[in-house]
């Protein structure tokens, strides 16, 4: 059996495009339950048809920390949030769903087919079961990011959005602007999930140790009301200036 663990960016999407020239049987997903919108809208507009066109099987797995399926309402029951150095996050709701579900497979081996290109060869390891095998095609056909980018393209397709929990902390400070802008409920509800944390005061979703809640002032004036900047005012007399 050959599956395609497919992370919905522009690596894995380049190589499910491929198909027939890379084959796997199945396609398998692991949903946090908390990808961008634009993500899941992709998936329901692009991916889904492509893969029901060619006759392959579109499998989603989730996390089920005690009847627990959404990373969001994990973290907001133990009130914790996702941590750089650890990654537990992606251990609890990607890796292992995955391999709670292939455990139920009786084909052996299991060949699984990863989306890390050429530039990122590094972070190719080779798997320590007998049973499980991995393969690694962006590499061995030395496909870049760009390259990738190309081949979507050229089958006609729009390039995916950047994959990822809304809440990652692997985020740049672009990309929090960006759904801070795009989808203000979801920046409220990682402001939410952060300030719920044990270690709020120590620890914080931003590596510099910056609050979601103050980044926010950074990002412009536009569309902010005006109590949002109460803390940031010294002036006494801010009343007579219209403020």
């Amino acid at each position: 059996m050959k599956y395609l663990s497919f992370g919905a960016g522009v690596q894995t999407t380049a190589i499910l495009f491929l198909y027939p020239k890379i084959q796997f049987e199945e396609v398998i997903f692991a949903d946090t339950g908390v990808e961008l919108p634009e993500t899941y809208e992709y998936i329901d507009r692009y991916i889904k048809p492509f893969i029901e066109e060619n006759g392959l099987k579109f499998t989603i797995v989730r996390g089920n920390e005690k009847s627990i399926t959404s990373l969001e309402d994990y973290c907001l029951y133990y009130r914790i949030i996702p941590s750089i150095r650890l990654r537990w996050c992606t251990d609890k709701y990607k890796l292992k769903p995955i391999f709670k579900y292939l455990k139920t497979k009786k084909e052996r081996p299991i060949t699984a087919i990863l989306g890390i290109s050429y530039e990122e060869k590094h972070r190719a390891i080779k798997s320590p079961y007998d049973w499980y095998i991995t393969e690694y095609p962006l590499i061995e056909l030395k496909m870049t990011r760009e390259n990738c980018k190309r081949v979507i393209e050229k089958k006609g397709y729009p390039i995916p959005p950047k994959s990822g929990c809304f809440f990652c902390p692997f985020q740049s400070k672009k990309e929090w602007q960006e759904l801070y802008f795009h989808h203000p409920d979801l920046y409220e509800r990682a402001i939410k999930l952060e300030e719920n944390s044990q270690q709020f005061e120590n620890f914080r979703l931003l590596p510099n140790g910056v609050s979601l809640k103050k980044l926010q002032l950074r990002f412009g004036y536009g569309n902010h009301r005006l109590e949002e900047y109460e803390s940031e005012m010294n002036c006494e007399l801010k009343s007579y200036c219209g403020v």
